[in-house]
């Protein structure tokens, strides 16, 4: 037996004695593959982009991307390819972002997090990614006010509204990528009616 592609196993799909069939339906005792395999030099890194940002985002683009399990190092790359269609449910497009360098740390279904970049965007140095730290706010946090996405933050007992650079969404939080400091406070969940200048006040914990 032999594989398409030169790849390492990763999974054993049918044990001794099971039958195995390409064919294989639901309902069926026959498993539809003997192992899955991947192939690292295809590796590449899947995005979900919200919509509201996506203008930033260009094929042939350069990205950063900084694996969860490794956060200091950088990833160059490049956006290979931008989705045809959008996720109704979640909002976002599938971008595909195709990795300058690959290194055995690199492991299929790794979280990452991804900074796209404009053309002409000069990169960010090491000592650049290692000194702003990761800033997450819940995803309700963020509203779009005349098609700019942004936040609003708390200045004693006046609300400002704050223009921000989205990152990725994960488990209902968003990445800032710029135009949050880490000791703001911001508006959880502001109301339609909230505007730029209206006083607040802050609820009793």
């Amino acid at each position: 037996m032999r594989a398409p592609f030169d790849g390492i196993v990763v999974l054993k799909d049918a044990e001794v004695g099971e039958v195995v069939s390409p064919n294989a339906q639901g309902g069926s005792n026959a498993r539809g593959a003997v192992c899955t395999m991947v192939d690292r030099a295809s590796l590449e890194v899947q995005a979900n982009v919200p919509e509201n940002t996506l203008k930033s985002v260009a094929v042939g683009a350069p990205a950063d991307v900084f694996l969860d399990a490794f956060p200091d190092d950088r990833y160059t790359g490049t956006v290979d390819r931008i989705w045809p269609t959008a996720d109704r449910q979640k909002a976002t497009v599938e971008v595909r972002v195709k990795l300058d360098r690959l290194d055995d740390r690199l492991r299929p279904e790794m979280g990452v997090r991804v900074v796209f970049r404009s053309a002409d965007a000069p990169p960010p140095t090491t000592t650049e990614a290692a000194a702003s730290p990761r800033i997450l706010v819940p995803s309700e946090a963020i509203v779009e006010v005349d098609g700019v996405s942004g936040a609003f933050v708390v200045d004693r007992d006046v609300v400002r509204f704050t223009t921000v650079q989205l990152g990725e969404t994960k488990g209902g939080r968003v990445s800032i990528e710029a135009g949050l400091r880490a000791t703001q406070r911001i508006v959880l969940a502001p109301p339609t009616s909230l505007k730029d200048g209206d006083r607040v006040r802050l609820a009793q914990q």
